[in-house]
């Protein structure tokens, strides 16, 4: 309870120095927003079953799941893309080498499979002698409970949108506070009691401490004059892909972002904004939200 909102982000501190390449990716259309009900604690949202309709957990419905294998196959012509680009700089035998970490919760469990699969039945396909296969991908997603679901506590199986909606009211009081530079306490405008760990994302910022350890792991590596991990960087370029949730990936997104007109979604040309200030987790809504199985690359906004 002892931080203040101005210290809630940026953990980073150099977004645009990272040495991999991060996307994120939303879980396709689930049951759960076809119910409109809050699925977002563990109890509920990870289990296949004995939850959910017909005790079938709350996974990706038909239309999610089409959704996302559309968003695999565009995914994979941006990534054949970046390939074509890297292996100019870096030699025909470059390859990319992609990591698939999910959210625990079944709809982006269900996600990163069907991702998966796609991938490795392209890898497959191409993988021979006449063809130049630019992929190589992890032999199964990895499961990272940093990208569950945000925990909208008490609001739990309740109406989504009329939830969701007080939850932003509250971020955005509490980002106001920020922005007119008001000392003040989350406790101050938050009944924890009632919200259960909500504001848990911005007090940990654990998708953002995670990227922070896989550069750390890369700097290490690289330093070990033991490994061919610099010799094994010159042939691949690593992609990591984060499938996770709206809220948790709208906050992410904050990280890499500066608070200006350029950066805020719906801002008038000519509106008077702050200069390179972070934008503050709080004002995740700001920023263009992610709908179901879309995709984007995180990159450092100035």
């Amino acid at each position: 309870m002892s931080q203040n909102v101005s210290q809630m982000n940026h953990l980073l501190l150099d977004p645009h120095l990272l040495k991999n390449t991060y996307i994120i990716l939303r879980h396709g259309h689930s049951k759960a927003n076809e119910a409109r009900l809050v699925v977002s604690k563990f109890e509920n949202g990870v289990p296949s079953n004995g939850v959910g309709p017909s005790n079938e957990g709350w996974g990706l419905t038909t239309l999610g799941k089409q959704q996302v294998l559309s968003a695999a196959q565009s995914l994979y012509s941006h990534l054949d893309s970046l390939s074509q680009k890297y292996s100019i700089d870096y030699g025909s035998n470059a390859k990319i080498r992609v990591s698939i970490h999910s959210s625990p919760f079944l709809r982006a469990v269900e996600t990163g499979n069907i991702v998966h699969r796609f991938f490795k039945s392209k890898q497959l396909l191409l993988n021979k002698p006449e063809n130049s296969e630019f992929l190589d991908i992890d032999e199964k997603i990895i499961i990272n409970n940093d990208l569950k679901e945000r925990d909208f506590g008490e609001f739990e199986l309740k109406p989504d949108m009329a939830s969701y909606l007080t939850v932003w009211d509250i971020d955005n009081a509490l980002f106001s506070r920020f922005e007119s530079n008001q000392d003040k306490q989350e406790s101050d405008l938050i009944d924890h009691k009632l919200f259960g760990d909500l504001q848990d994302k911005y007090k940990e910022l654990s998708v953002e401490r995670f990227v922070s350890e896989i550069e750390k792991e890369n700097f290490l590596k690289g330093n070990d004059k033991k490994s061919n991990f610099l010799n094994e960087q010159l042939d691949q370029k690593r992609v990591i892909v984060f499938i996770s949730h709206g809220d948790s990936l709208q906050i992410l997104q904050t990280a890499f972002a500066k608070f200006d007109n350029s950066t805020i979604f719906g801002s008038s040309a000519g509106e008077s904004t702050p200069k390179n200030l972070f934008l503050n987790a709080y004002a995740h809504r700001k920023l263009k939200h992610l709908q179901t199985a879309e995709w984007r690359v995180l990159e450092w906004r100035n």
